[in-house]
């Protein structure tokens, strides 16, 4: 319809539409489905499985594939009918297979289900529950088909839209392609349907790829409490782009936890065998001369008593390539010159930068040493 129609083809389209809600309304029952395109302003295919890639609106519009806003509505709809029915299994209770017209829209209303169509069909059973009104349009529906911008017969298009859809004899016919949806702006996830929709997929196989890896080509959902899905749009944009997203990276964020926990487990053990070892030459009269009163120590372990080699020396090497346990370097020092390596001292040495892994055990040696000479 055109702002050129003459106010009897106006009259002639809203009575169109009005025949079209009406004729849906009266029917005793809906599928779930079928009540979910009828309330988004789709016509339900016959034997409607899942929410199509384009048909026929109630108003005469043609929908080349599952683009727009009717059906991105119905995609939200029916994933809130689809959490319903797993809140039943959950409960044990039985999802109805069909109902009638008006208690799924008052579903809807429970849900808060708002589209223009419902609107049309509220305003329908608002008439229709008075009796004396007659055959009359609701202003609704007159306003709603004044708008429209274009106005097909409704039989036409549904005779049209039998020739571009699946006949229901031909069930090994391979379903028409789908079209991919623009994703959507200023949206930072995205619900299955809409995810779905973005890659030109049935949902059912963004469902059960997911239940299977836990991701979809490696983006990865928040799953909500209520058990809803939504998808990051920037890992979309990723895997639209055909970037590393999701699986990958969480791939090599993992590796490199367990790299990270290898190099804690292997510094840990080479602090064992450092512990071990001890410190080099240079490393243990540098640490023990700045405490002791005797001063440098260079001398003493560059030509070491055989008791210090003994007792402390760590390695076979020579020189500056010894390593010495600093807990015996110490008690030699406290046994062999306590006057100028007392306790105190010594407790004040391993205090130092440099001996932290031997910290935690000098105290117990300390206590052993005091009652060894008392």
């Amino acid at each position: 319809m055109t702002k050129d129609q003459t106010p009897p083809e106006r009259i002639a389209a809203a009575r169109q539409l009005y025949a079209v809600l009406k004729e849906y309304l009266d029917r005793p029952t809906w599928t779930p489905l079928d009540g979910t395109l009828i309330v988004s302003g789709i016509h339900p295919p016959p034997d409607c499985a899942e929410i199509p890639n384009g048909g026929v609106g109630l108003d005469g519009r043609i929908f080349s594939s599952g683009g727009n806003e009717r059906f991105s509505n119905a995609r939200r709809i029916w994933q809130k009918w689809l959490w319903r029915c797993e809140d039943d299994q959950e409960n044990g209770k039985v999802t109805p297979i069909a109902l009638r017209p008006d208690k799924f829209l008052i579903w809807c209303d429970d849900m808060d289900v708002e589209t223009d169509w419902l609107r049309l069909y509220r305003s329908l059973i608002g008439y229709e529950s008075s009796t004396d009104r007659g055959d009359v349009i609701p202003l609704a529906i007159v306003e709603y088909a004044a708008q429209t911008a274009k106005a097909i017969d409704v039989l036409t298009a549904k005779l049209v839209a039998d020739e571009l859809l699946p006949d229901a004899g031909a069930g090994n016919r391979k379903p028409a392609s789908r079209s991919p949806m623009p994703l959507p702006e200023s949206r930072e996830r995205l619900s299955t349907e809409e995810f779905a929709a973005v890659l030109a997929v049935e949902p059912q196989s963004v469902r059960k790829r997911y239940s299977e890896t836990g991701s979809y080509h490696g983006v990865r959902p928040t799953k909500l409490p209520n058990r809803r899905l939504l998808w990051p749009v920037d890992e979309v944009k990723r895997l639209l782009n055909g970037d590393t997203v999701g699986d990958a990276m969480h791939l090599r964020s993992s590796q490199a936890e367990v790299a990270k926990s290898g190099n804690q487990l292997a510094t840990k053990s080479e602090r064992d065998a450092s512990r071990e070892k001890g410190l080099l030459t240079e490393d243990i009269v540098r640490l023990f001369s700045r405490k002791g009163s005797w001063g440098d120590l260079s001398d003493t372990f560059s030509n070491p008593p055989s008791g210090l080699k003994k007792r402390a020396q760590g390695a076979s090497a020579k020189g500056k390539y010894s390593y010495w346990r600093p807990i015996d370097v110490a008690t030699w020092l406290y046994e062999h010159r306590p006057s100028d390596y007392p306790l105190t001292v010594l407790t004040a040495i391993f205090a130092l930068e440099g001996l932290e892994q031997w910290a935690p055990l000098w105290p117990a040696q300390a206590k052993n040493l005091a009652r060894r000479r008392y």
